[in-house]
């Protein structure tokens, strides 16, 4: 029998509360915020009330405070390029929310999961730009093959990536010579991975072939301007900027050369 040490059950039983904490107060902000986006990039945009990915995400959402990092990047390349290819979509977050905030004028969204493209279709009704988003399935390596039938070169697309570690697959050397031309946003997930270290400058050494290559990483959020805040306590507070992370994220910032 293996033996249960103590500190592993109080790490396991604070994880699960900590994440339990996380969705009540999303769920809180949801309803006193009617679903609604009030700070940042995205502000009005409509959140789905039943996503199918991170509900303790929401209120992260809600506030703006969600991946500022990719907000930013995105923000300082508005206008660059018409269309948003969104691979891995989960619920239309970016997707969606992109375009009815008028960063694109439409987008690509590939998403595995059947739950997410459902979210992102209700997403996009709630929102009035179902005519604008075009929802398809897993994305694979040869994606850049589906931009091509919609009628789309590489340098009307801004690319944006989540995909729980098929980056690694996705972004073959023959992928990422089909999208020059293209801005690439690509969620490193390599610590999924046994060979990570591995995976990651692979990839990073066949984009740096093609493209100017950096690196963010999640950094510091301010919520001294948010009133909504000031009366949670301190615990609270900071479990609104909580992604629920499994580490520190990075995400590679692929540029035309």
């Amino acid at each position: 029998m293996n033996e249960i040490r103590i500190d592993d059950l109080f790490t396991n039983v604070a994880g699960i509360a900590i994440e339990a904490r996380r969705v009540f107060i999303s769920r809180y902000f949801w309803a006193n915020f009617n679903g609604t986006v009030r700070y940042g990039p995205l502000k009005g945009f409509k959140l789905d009330d039943n996503p199918s990915w991170g509900p303790g995400d929401l209120a992260p959402k809600l506030f703006g405070l969600y991946e500022q990092e990719v907000l930013k990047l995105l923000t300082e390349l508005r206008g660059k390029h018409r269309v948003l290819i969104n691979l891995g979509a989960g619920d239309g977050y970016y997707g969606v929310g992109l375009v009815a905030a008028g960063f694109f004028e439409r987008s690509v969204c590939f998403e595995l999961a059947e739950k997410g493209r459902d979210a992102t279709k209700r997403t996009a009704q709630k929102n009035g730009v179902t005519d604008k988003v075009n929802i398809q399935g897993a994305a694979g390596a040869d994606f850049p093959k589906i931009i091509v039938e919609l009628g789309l070169k590489a340098s009307d697309c801004l690319i944006l990536c989540d995909t729980e570690g098929a980056e690694f697959s996705i972004f073959s050397s023959q992928c990422l010579a089909s999208l020059q031309g293209a801005h690439i946003i690509i969620e490193l997930h390599g610590y999924m991975l046994a060979n990570a270290n591995v995976s990651e400058q692979t990839l990073i050494s066949n984009c740096q072939q093609l493209f100017q290559v950096s690196t963010v990483k999640t950094s510091t959020r301010d919520l001294s301007s948010i009133p909504e805040l000031d009366a949670l306590g301190d615990s609270d507070r900071w479990l609104v900027c909580s992604e629920g992370r499994p580490k520190l994220m990075s995400w590679l910032i692929l540029s035309p050369k």
